[in-house]
């Protein structure tokens, strides 16, 4: 699956933009940055263009990332190994962006 999703795809760029966005998404998560704030917004919308490289982008598909992240047990304990606060976080924070996204 990863290699079919990747194959038209750059994969250097992607993993930089990833490594730099996730270093600044912990960044906030370590400042105690409110999920709706400005600062973690404009990194969801970074994150949008990430996710865009990979798959097609929609409201949809965006919503339902933010849900799996809370309710698929594995999904949510691979984002809280990079930090314990990230899930709760990311996912809320895609809830607040995507609610805004046109349908």
């Amino acid at each position: 699956y990863y290699k079919k999703i990747m194959s038209h795809v750059d994969r250097e760029l992607y993993h930089k933009k990833l490594r730099d966005w996730m270093a600044k998404l912990l960044e906030a998560v370590n400042a105690d940055k409110k999920a709706a704030s400005k600062e973690v917004q404009e990194l969801m919308q970074k994150y949008t263009e990430i996710v865009s490289m990979i798959h097609p982008f929609s409201k949809t598909r965006w919503l339902k990332m933010g849900v799996d992240i809370s309710e698929n047990r594995d999904i949510y304990l691979s984002w809280g190994k990079v930090h314990p606060k990230l899930p709760e976080f990311l996912a809320e924070a895609i809830k607040i962006y995507g609610e805004r996204l046109p349908d």
